[in-house]
């Protein structure tokens, strides 16, 4: 039996999960205190060149909140404002977390020219900046209904992207790339993953069958029933690349959104 979402309960399960979801990079932060220490290889007198033409009062925030120790301690007050995110039943008090992670993630895109880990970050930005203003505007009102469709749309856009740049791409539609995906060193894969690397049309089946479900993402909108495949069927993807190859970030930030996605199949 299909139960419907109601807005009041989406909008619950998405303030727990993206609470969880930037936790998860919160701790990877505080963990990695040593590489963008004053001596680590990531450390701020290095990074800093690229904003010199920033003005100076701005300059000073951004030496303030990211040299090595402002920056660990911005990880633990983002870390803070998970768990009141995570606790908080007043809209008020969550809308004041969302902005102080809002605040936080942005500074970090900053550090790290861009994006720590990617689309993933993009998509940290959104998930709190829709939940936030979700919170500020009255419940009754078009703006907390029009933040979770918003998101819901992200999810799509994001994933029919993927799979739209891996359909024109040679390499993986021959399978390929996913065979390289497989073998590089940085990802480290499991031996007996990479076993699977030998064989060229396995590559070629796994790829397809990743790139069909991508650009056939926006097909979840259809029905309940229908967004219930995609998003397990996203969430297994998911979780194997966290699993197999260590991008846990985009397991919990997009398990966090997908709340959105099958409130939006009702409508």
């Amino acid at each position: 039996m299909t139960v419907e979402m109601t807005l009041v309960n989406t909008l619950l399960i998405l303030q727990k999960l993206a609470a969880i979801a930037v936790a998860v990079q919160a701790v990877e932060y505080i963990l990695l205190k040593n590489e963008y220490s004053d001596q680590g290889p990531w450390r701020w007198d290095i990074l800093r060149k690229d904003f010199k033409g920033f003005p100076k009062p701005i300059q000073k925030i951004f030496d303030l909140t990211l040299s090595g120790q402002g920056f660990l301690y911005l990880s633990c007050l983002q870390l803070f404002a998970c768990v009141l995110l995570f606790i908080s039943m007043m809209p008020f008090l969550t809308a004041l977390a969302c902005v102080t992670l809002f605040i936080v993630s942005l500074l970090s895109s900053i550090r790290w020219r861009g994006a720590f880990n990617g689309g993933n970050d993009s998509m940290t930005l959104i998930l709190i900046a829709a939940l936030g203003l979700a919170h500020f505007a009255n419940l009754h009102s078009i703006w907390p209904r029009a933040c979770v469709l918003y998101i819901a749309v992200q999810v799509i856009v994001s994933l029919f992207i993927s799979g739209l740049t891996k359909l024109q791409n040679n390499e993986w539609r021959s399978g390929l790339a996913f065979k390289k995906f497989l073998l590089l060193d940085q990802y480290a894969a499991p031996k007996f993953v990479q076993h699977f690397a030998v064989y060229s049309k396995l590559c070629r089946i796994c790829a397809w069958v990743i790139i069909m479900f991508e650009v056939t993402f926006p097909l979840a909108l259809i029905s309940p029933t229908v967004a219930r495949v995609y998003i397990a069927f996203a969430l297994v993807f998911q979780f194997a690349n966290f699993y197999l190859i260590g991008l846990n970030r985009f397991f919990f930030t997009w398990l966090a959104a997908y709340p959105a996605l099958y409130f939006a199949s009702f409508r």
